[in-house]
C-alpha cells in the first residue's frame, strides 16, 4: 500500500492469501508475487472504484466482490437518512461532528469516532461531518 497525498479509508474482506513482498521478517514468496503481478501501465484514475452517487450527501462504493461494500455520507449542516441495511454495519466518523440517531436514540459523534450499527435500523445523520459506513453486499 502506499498513498501519495490525502487520507485513505480501506475496507478489506477476511483472507489468508497475503503475498509479503518484503519488508517484513515473514515468509516472502517472490515467485507467486511475480505470477501474480499486472504489470499492465494505466492511469491512477483507472485504478480507481468509481462511486454509485445516492443523493447528493453519500457515495457508495461497491467492489465486484458479495464481501463488503463502503459508503460516504457527507452532511452539511443537514439531515441524512440512510435506508437499513440487510447486514450490521461499521460507521467511522472522519471529518467534523454531529450526531448519528436511530429509533432507540441519538448520540454525538466527532472526528475518530467508531459505531456499530445493527442489521434493519434507519440510522439518522446530521451535522457538519464525514463518515464511512462499511457492510455486507450478503
Amino acid at each position: 500500500h502506499a498513498y501519495f497525498s490525502g487520507d485513505c479509508v480501506e475496507c478489506m474482506a477476511s483472507s489468508d492469501n497475503v503475498v509479503r513482498a518484503g519488508l517484513t521478517p515473514k515468509f516472502i514468496d517472490v515467485d507467486t508475487l511475480v505470477d501474480m503481478v499486472d504489470c499492465t501501465p494505466g492511469t491512477a484514475d483507472s485504478q480507481k472504484l468509481p462511486p454509485t452517487r445516492l443523493g447528493d450527501e453519500v457515495r457508495s462504493y461497491v467492489p465486484p466482490v458479495k464481501d463488503f461494500a463502503v459508503d460516504r455520507v457527507r452532511c452539511d449542516r443537514k439531515t441524512v437518512t440512510l435506508p437499513s441495511k440487510a447486514s450490521p454495519q461499521i460507521m467511522l466518523c472522519t471529518e467534523g461532528s454531529g450526531s448519528v440517531a436511530t429509533d432507540q436514540g441519538a448520540e454525538g459523534v466527532v472526528r475518530g469516532d467508531v459505531m456499530f450499527v445493527v442489521p434493519g435500523v434507519v440510522v439518522r445523520v446530521s451535522g457538519d461531518l464525514t463518515l464511512f459506513s462499511a457492510y455486507s453486499q450478503d
